[in-house]
């Protein structure tokens, strides 16, 4: 069997991570979207991959 190895571990959601979606032009930039409302930006090309580039909250409700 082939072995796994973690990469990163990204810390900050509150809530469960929904979504992951990498920057199409090719460039290590992760964004996560989680049930708490909020959006992540992460560089993983940085090594403070345990604090998001850029935080996002949505407002409102929905």
């Amino acid at each position: 069997p082939k072995q796994r190895h973690l990469l990163f571990s990204l810390l900050g959601h509150q809530d469960v991570v929904r979504d992951l979606s990498f920057a199409p032009n090719g460039s290590l930039i992760l964004v996560s979207a989680s049930r708490d409302r909020t959006l992540r930006v992460w560089d993983l090309s940085r090594d403070e991959t345990s604090a998001p580039r850029q935080d996002l909250r949505a407002a409102g409700r929905g």
